[in-house]
């Protein structure tokens, strides 16, 4: 596997077998991990369950950059969505710290 990536906005890891770690969370587009720089969402997976949720978790995968967030629609009062795109693991597997 690549190396440990704590901040996944290193331009190296995108596209590689990467290692992340983690704390655990559930946003609107499924799970993530908070690092220190980036949330990254776990492509796949809708939510941490309780017994993974708010923990520190080592994730192995491939780091990708892609709109998994839908973009923003709306008029300029009304604006939800994302406009760039979101760092994401996909064939991920994790464990607990």
């Amino acid at each position: 596997m690549g190396s440990f990536c704590p901040n996944p906005g290193e331009a190296e890891s995108i596209g590689r077998a990467t290692v992340i770690e983690g704390s655990s969370a559930n946003a609107l587009a499924g799970a993530v991990l908070v690092t220190t720089g980036w949330p990254v969402y776990i492509k796949g997976l809708p939510a941490w369950n309780e017994d993974t949720l708010h923990k520190i978790i080592i994730a192995r995968g491939q780091l990708k950059k892609e709109y998994h967030i839908p973009g923003v629609t709306g008029g300029a009062e009304l604006r939800q969505g994302a406009e760039d795109e979101q760092f994401v693991l996909e064939q991920a597997t994790w464990q607990l710290k």
